[in-house]
């Protein structure tokens, strides 16, 4: 099990422990599974009705009938596995992509995801399974969130600076009340940024300003907690327009 368990593996652990626990059985489940299907249990479990019916020389099916609808209910099955295992990829590559603040996402590795994702919602429509096709939205609205402000963040360092002297002028005036490299934070708030939208999404915090409020210690800098929450309120506002 180890071998096909872990960091970007088709399962992780807990979906391993999972799966493990369905395949175990105990006497009582073998016996109710008997009742259920019509069939004599196992020799080392026998019951006072089994016995009765040995005796009788009347025994029930020693195995049970054929399940209904197997073969479909196998296809949802495969199809299920499938759509967990590429969702599973998907989280890897999503994860990768927030710790790695630095680096823009390429059109190919968005290219990889899409496919990834194109396989994902065959197995999942396939499945049956609203919940998997639920998650699977969730993380594609993760990656195009996070494609949106790495693109925005992009485009704001690659815009060329038309009128020079004029933008100096105003730097020079603003510089006596600015603290000491406060402007290369851009890049290290995106991930108190992206924080704060996850948060909003799932309820964690009732607004915009709340969220800034709960990651402001976390932010990069000296400043005071109230230009930090100020600071991460505008790098949100600059991101998510309404």
């Amino acid at each position: 099990m180890r071998s096909v368990t872990g960091l970007g593996a088709l399962i992780n652990e807990n979906m391993a422990i999972e799966l493990l626990q369905r395949t175990l059985v105990n006497v009582a489940g073998i016996r109710a599974f008997c009742e259920r299907t019509g069939v004599d249990p196992p020799g080392s479990i026998k019951t006072l009705r089994s016995i009765f019916r040995q005796l009788a020389n009347r025994p029930q099916h020693l195995s049970p009938p054929d399940c209904p609808n197997s073969a479909d209910i196998v296809a949802r099955l495969e199809a299920m596995t499938s759509a967990i295992g590429t969702i599973s990829a998907l989280k890897f590559q999503l994860r990768q992509q927030q710790e790695d603040l630095e680096s823009n996402i390429s059109d190919h590795l968005n290219e990889r995801w899409h496919r990834y994702v194109k396989s994902a919602q065959s197995a999942a429509e396939s499945s049956g399974d609203p919940e998997i096709q639920r998650e699977l939205a969730s993380l594609e609205r993760e990656w195009e969130s996070l494609k949106a402000a790495r693109n925005h963040l992009s485009d704001a360092a690659a815009q060329p600076d038309d009128n020079g002297d004029v933008h100096s002028t105003k730097r020079e005036k603003r510089a006596a009340g600015r603290p000491p490299g406060s402007g290369s934070f851009e890049r290290s708030d995106l991930e108190q940024v992206q924080k704060m939208r996850e948060g909003i999404e799932n309820g964690l915090y009732s607004s915009i300003a709340a969220a800034a409020r709960a990651l402001a210690p976390r932010a990069a800098g000296h400043g005071t907690l109230s230009s930090k929450e100020k600071r991460l309120t505008n790098r949100y506002s600059d991101l998510y327009r309404s």
